[in-house]
């Protein structure tokens, strides 16, 4: 008798634990969370804020009610509709913000002339045009911002290239530093390490390769630096190469026009330094691989790439009028002929990567 009443109080005791574990259960598949920028978040108020903040260059993935599978807004039947809306506006603001900072940069030009504020409004003006390019490109409808999304999403992935050319850049930076107290002076580094024309006359061919590893001033290692930052993922999105080598090439063959060029038509330049010859075949190679790809990608990638390549070009050639134009074509032009040489292997790289992509839970879009 004692062991049924004791067994049946045990049912009962298990009944009321089921019975609470389910409702919890039930709470909690009905509380909508979110990741954003990898912290999570819960609750219906909570959720549309961020939403609200959530620009397409960021990361959010939200629940839906009566799940707990975390899936891009930007796929959210619930959310996307308000996560477009919000993106769209945020594009209109940025876009009557710098055309507002092109304008104040013109009527100071036009009462304080000089050469820096001019600058600025080019400047001004390159970057409103990129933005509104971009409007339109990708802001027209939910399934283009759905796929400029994809393309962010999978640049991120690819981020570690980013740092190992940052880990390059830095190498070349200390470098030049510690040479520079070595040698007192940053002239009399780059009379021995830099591509001196008297010099490479000479003989002194090594000169083409250790002119990449020095830069003119603190702003021209940086923006080459910045830039190297910003593509080398974009490359390692549609490349099967790993950049090295077509960094190497391209610094080296910039190296060499930029000297040839100056044998030819006598610039008047003594000498050049700068990776700016790898950069820009970076950039050469991942334009025309954009090109190349157009089958398997969304049109809103290519858009995108290249008004992104155009504004980097455009600015650095504002922000740094003393450069060697030859170099940087020449590097260009080498990235776009290893792109065309790559080709295939690169198709090949493309679609396994968008395999591995889409069991990772990025959106895919491609064709």
């Amino acid at each position: 008798m004692h062991f049924v009443l004791a067994f049946t109080i045990a049912l009962i005791v298990c009944d009321l634990y089921l019975i609470v574990w389910c409702v919890k259960i039930m709470k909690n598949n009905n509380i909508t969370k979110c990741k954003y920028n990898n912290k999570e978040f819960e609750g219906e108020e909570v959720v549309r804020s961020k939403i609200l903040k959530w620009h397409v260059h960021q990361s959010l993935e939200v629940t839906e009610h009566n799940s707990n599978i975390f899936i891009p807004v930007i796929e959210s039947s619930e959310y996307k509709g308000l996560a477009f809306k919000s993106n769209k506006s945020k594009s209109v603001f940025l876009i009557a913000y710098l055309s507002l900072s092109t304008c104040i940069h013109s009527v100071l030009y036009f009462y304080f002339p000089s050469n820096r504020l001019i600058d600025m409004t080019i400047a001004s003006s390159v970057v409103t045009i990129y933005y509104v390019i971009e409007y339109i490109a990708s802001m027209r409808n939910l399934s283009l911002l759905r796929d400029k999304y994809e393309f962010i999403q999978r640049v991120y992935l690819e981020k570690k290239g980013a740092y190992f050319y940052c880990l390059v850049m830095l190498f070349f930076g200390a470098l030049q530093y510690l040479a520079t107290l070595y040698y007192d002076s940053f002239q009399e580094v780059i009379v021995h390490f830099g591509g001196v024309y008297d010099l490479i006359d000479q003989g002194q061919y090594w000169r083409l390769l250790s002119a990449s590893m020095f830069h003119s001033s603190v702003a021209h290692w940086m923006t080459n630096t910045a830039l190297l930052m910003m593509f080398a993922p974009c490359f390692r999105v549609l490349s099967s190469n790993n950049g090295v080598s077509i960094f190497i090439i391209g610094a080296i063959v910039g190296a060499v026009m930029a000297y040839l060029s100056n044998s030819i038509i006598l610039s008047g330049a003594d000498g050049y330094v700068g990776a700016s010859g790898g950069v820009y075949s970076l950039m050469g190679y991942f334009t025309v691989a954009l090109f190349l790809q157009n089958r398997n990608i969304p049109s809103v990638w290519i858009y995108t790439g290249i008004n992104f390549t155009m504004l980097n070009i455009l600015l650095s050639i504002i922000l740094l009028p003393i450069v060697s134009s030859f170099a940087h074509l020449s590097g260009f032009f080498t990235g776009a002929f290893l792109a065309v040489i790559f080709k295939n292997r690169d198709n090949l790289r493309f679609q396994q990567n968008n395999t591995t992509t889409n069991n990772s839970g990025v959106i895919s879009t491609v064709k």
